[in-house]
């Protein structure tokens, strides 16, 4: 990912704050390359450096990767199943 000197810990690619969710209890934080607001789940890994999905889709480079979490494939099969 261009820009990943600049990073501490994981990278957690985010919606913005606008987006809608189904999760009453996301947090706010600020996107670290544009400065927008951003909306994550309470239990992200730390360190982390929030990008939202338009700064990592513009900053992705060819054989760059995304981990989905134990925690938020659990939570997106529950609501799958719910909805």
């Amino acid at each position: 990912m261009q820009g990943q000197d600049e990073i501490t810990g994981r990278v957690v690619v985010c919606t913005l704050e606008t987006d809608p969710s189904p999760f009453a209890d996301n947090l706010i934080g600020t996107c670290h390359f544009c400065g927008r607001r951003v909306q994550h789940r309470p239990y992200v890994p730390t360190p982390r450096t929030l990008v939202c999905i338009a700064c990592f889709a513009s900053r992705a480079e060819p054989g760059d990767e995304l981990e989905i979490t134990a925690a938020t494939r659990r939570e997106l099969t529950n609501y799958v199943r719910r909805n």
